[in-house]
């Protein structure tokens, strides 16, 4: 059976998976599969509206961010989806933004791109639990529903993490299929131990729970085995509350990233209330320690 893989972009508050960022969630699909094409919503943009010719950047006045993203599937996009049996379709923007070199797929855009292929269709993301908007202040996007043959948060359980840590090493082979420079998130944990922030969606969608530090280190070797070297870990909600904010946990996991030699390594996402809490000061300092510039 011949599957494909469609990343519409992610951006949770929990994670973020919008160019240049490579969400974990097209990483685990892949690793579960095996082997898939990987398309992005860029790609199909070109195939739809441009017959899959890329635009002339000599002639271009202003870069054109949605068929920006092009992975080394673009031209094509017309043959895959014609021989493509189920049509795998991440979404979900939570946490609306704006994003300098990309755009993120709408309901009503992706409906509108894919409603004529005669394959299956499976939606997942974030978009299966809380919806998606790609602008704040707004209700969820409404689209029809129907067109999908299955819509799993937790599609070939790809949220959970006895899976998932053979997923990641096995889903590092994606990058042989994108062309240009990623930032990779990283997972280490789920679920937030405090709850109550108005805008967040993660205790929605999970409790809290988070990854051992040997699989997230067998994951980053294998990416960076192919050619990665930006890194961020943050797909939490917290990382100063790492195993129950245990500052030794802590350290050990920061040195073993560290002594991956990737060129860049950053952190996100993180409570201001640990940040000052009892334990703040330590976890800064191995931060500053650890990382690279522009954390």
């Amino acid at each position: 059976m011949t599957y494909t893989i469609l990343d519409c972009y992610t951006d949770e508050p929990a994670g973020l998976g919008v160019p240049p960022y490579l969400g974990t969630y097209p990483r685990y699909l892949y690793g579960a599969l095996g082997d898939a094409y990987y398309l992005t919503i860029d790609d199909v943009r070109l195939w739809k509206r441009y017959a899959s010719k890329k635009p002339d950047k000599g002639r271009e006045v202003k870069t054109n961010t949605k068929v920006y993203n092009l992975t080394r599937n673009y031209a094509d996009v017309g043959k895959i989806l014609q021989k493509t049996k189920t049509l795998i379709v991440i979404v979900g923007v939570q946490t609306p933004g704006k994003y300098l070199s990309a755009v993120p797929g709408t309901l009503p855009e992706i409906y509108d791109l894919i409603k004529d292929l005669p394959c299956r269709k499976v939606m997942t993301g974030p978009v299966a639990i809380g919806g998606t908007r790609l602008e704040g202040g707004k209700g969820v996007e409404k689209a029809d529903m129907s067109l999908f043959d299955e819509v799993d948060f937790n599609y070939l359980g790809i949220n959970e993490y006895a899976k998932i840590n053979e997923y990641a090493v096995k889903g590092a082979s994606i990058l042989d299929q994108i062309p240009y420079p990623v930032v990779l998130e990283i997972e280490t944990g789920k679920g937030c131990d405090i709850g109550h922030c108005s805008f967040c969606t993660e205790p929605l969608k999970n409790r809290v729970l988070y990854r051992d530090k040997k699989p997230v280190f067998e994951e980053i070797a294998a990416l960076r085995k192919k050619g990665a070297l930006y890194f961020r870990l943050g797909k939490q909600t917290c990382f100063y509350s790492y195993l129950h904010g245990n500052v030794a946990e802590i350290e050990s996991l920061l040195k073993g990233v560290a002594a991956l030699k990737p060129k860049m390594l950053h952190i996100d996402n993180v409570n201001p209330v640990k940040v000052v809490g009892s334990r703040g000061i330590e976890i800064t300092k191995l931060v500053v320690q650890y990382c690279t510039p522009g954390n």
